[in-house]
C-alpha cells in the first residue's frame, strides 16, 4: 500500500480542536469549581457528579470529559 504525497500548501491539523472561546467560556457557574478540579487532576465527589448530571451545559461537560480522557 502506498501513501499519497502531502498536498503542497496544505496545512497540518490544529493541535487543539475547537474555537478558543469554547475552551474558556463556562455558561453554568456551578461548573467552575468542577472544572478547576478536573484541570488540576483532583477527584470529583458524588455531589460534583450530581451537578454534572443536572446541568444543561452539555458542551462544558463534554469538554471536561474529553480533558480527562486525553489524560489517560
Amino acid at each position: 500500500m502506498t501513501l499519497a504525497a502531502p498536498i503542497p500548501g496544505a496545512h497540518a491539523a490544529p493541535a487543539v480542536v475547537g474555537h478558543p472561546a469554547l475552551r474558556t467560556r463556562r455558561r453554568d457557574p456551578a461548573l467552575t469549581a468542577i472544572a478547576r478540579k478536573v484541570e488540576t487532576g483532583e477527584r470529583l465527589t458524588a455531589a460534583d457528579g450530581a451537578v454534572l448530571f443536572a446541568t444543561s451545559d452539555i458542551h462544558e461537560v463534554c469538554r471536561l470529559a474529553d480533558m480527562v480522557r486525553r489524560r489517560l
